[in-house]
This record gives structure tokens, sequence and C-alpha cells, in this order.
């Protein structure tokens, strides 16, 4: 006999990819998180048959819980179990298990974006250019910011020809890659 799992979540291609030889174990009935009145009504339907919850960010309450008879697991797809009414669920039985770490490499590229949005003046950048003042100013910001180490084709299109590492500027100089336009 399979497994009844609720997944409280709309799958991706390679999620459904990934779980489909293991069909003949689990059953997994898919159920969108958002608050509409059809996700919430095809979520309490299925709510009852369902061993294991795989939760993700809509909030379960003791009353969802409660609802779940023959619930043994919810299964936390991520760190934080503030979205579950753990001691409902201990009350009645049910295990809450999460997965701390999985989504690490992830939060660690957001931190990456995050700090290199603050460096090169991201958010001036953007509130500049939605309220209209861009042209030269912009033209002026992507020089003096841009990431030349990374990117040297950034701030050099247009202004300086790519040579062995080393760029030229118009008049003929060799300025090192290393050094920022000013």
């Amino acid at each position: 006999m399979a497994l009844k799992v609720l997944a409280h979540f709309v799958p991706g291609d390679k999620v459904l990819e990934l779980l489909a030889p293991e069909a003949d174990w689990l059953d997994i009935r898919w159920c969108a998180d958002d608050d509409s009145a059809a996700a919430q009504a095809h979520f309490y339907r299925e709510l009852p048959d369902a061993e294991v919850i795989w939760h993700v960010l809509r909030p379960l309450s003791g009353a969802d819980l409660r609802r779940g008879v023959r619930l043994r697991l919810v299964q936390k797809l991520g760190a934080g179990v503030n979205t579950i009414d753990v001691q409902t669920a201990t009350n009645c039985g049910i295990a809450v298990a999460n997965m701390p770490g999985a989504n690490a490499p992830s939060v660690a590229e957001g931190a990456v974006l995050l700090m290199l949005a603050a460096l090169r003046r991201l958010p001036a950048l953007d509130r500049d250019v939605r309220e209209g003042r861009g042209g030269r100013r912009i033209q002026i910001w992507a020089r003096r910011f841009a990431i030349s180490a990374a990117a040297p084709s950034v701030w050099s299109a247009g202004q300086y020809r790519q040579t062995g590492g080393r760029h030229r500027r118009r008049d003929g100089r060799l300025r090192a890659a290393h050094q920022h336009p000013r």
C-alpha cells in the first residue's frame, strides 16, 4: 500500500521527474499553497486521508492538523517550522521535521547578490531610473561602479579595446585591467 502524501505546493517538471520512479510506494496529491478558495477546498478535501504533508509556506494551524486524522508526519521543506503549530502536532502524535541547510546554496547566492547590489549602489540607481533621472548620470554610474575584474568587457565596451588582458584608452595609452575607469 502506498504512503499518502499531501504535497502542499505546485511541483515543477524537475520535481515530477525526480519523483516519478517512486510512484509504486508514494501516492502524492499535489495542492497549491495559495489562499484561493479552490486551493483551500482541494487541501481540505485531501487532508483527512494524508499520512504525510510536505509543507512549504502556508501556515498549518492546530485546526488543520486535527483534521488530518491519519497524519503521522509534517515534513517542512525548509528550515523553519514557525508556520506549523508544533504543540498541536505533538499533542496529536504527529511528528514535525525540517530540512536545515537544504537551501544553503540558494541563501548564500542571495547574500552575495545583496552584497554586490549594496556595493554597486543598485538601489540608488534603480530609484534614479524609476524617477526618470537617467541618461548621462547612468553612464557615469556604470563606468564608476562597473565590476572590472569579473567583467572587463562591461566597463571597456565603447571606451577601451581589449588587448591581452590589458585595455587601451582611446588615446592609445594602456590601462591595467584591474583599475576602475574614472
